[in-house]
């Protein structure tokens, strides 16, 4: 959509910082760039988004809503990361330290993101992400964690 609004002469309605001034296009005025963008806009809705935004008088004002909630930007990201770290675990058929190095790369990715963790929750994560087969099967599950804890600060 925004490269259909530049090839149209009509980006200096919704950026701010634009070598081209609105005043420069000698076949519209202003208002006209105005009105075209924002129906431009609009008519490239769909039905249910349309009736969310038709309200929306300013093209500026519209673009930077829809932008906001569905421009591609580092929210996806953000999420896809997030979900991801959630999402792994560690399985028996490869070398712990390899698994460990994946951990710390999806943590990394959702830190880079602007999320802050304590070392207890990583520690926490790291524990809760390990194999089956390094819980013991006698039910002291919660010792086995405390132990695996102090070793993996120490």
């Amino acid at each position: 959509m925004k490269y259909l609004l530049t090839v149209l002469g009509f980006i200096s309605t919704i950026e701010e910082n634009n070598s081209q001034s609105r005043e420069s296009s000698s076949w519209c005025t202003p208002e006209q760039i105005e009105f075209h963008c924002h129906n431009r806009i609009i008519s490239a809705l769909s039905d249910r988004l349309y009736d969310v935004y038709h309200a929306i008088k300013s093209a500026k004002e519209l673009w930077n809503l829809l932008q906001g909630e569905y421009g591609i930007d580092d929210a996806g990201i953000k999420r896809f990361n997030a979900s991801t770290f959630n999402k792994f675990i560690m399985v028996e058929g490869k070398a712990i330290s390899d698994q460990i190095h994946e951990f710390q790369d999806h943590l990394r990715a959702v830190e880079e993101n602007g999320s802050k963790f304590s070392e207890d929750y990583k520690v926490s994560c790291l524990i809760d992400k390990l194999p089956p087969s390094w819980w013991l099967d006698s039910g002291a599950n919660e010792l086995r964690g405390l132990e695996m804890e102090k070793r993996l600060r120490g």
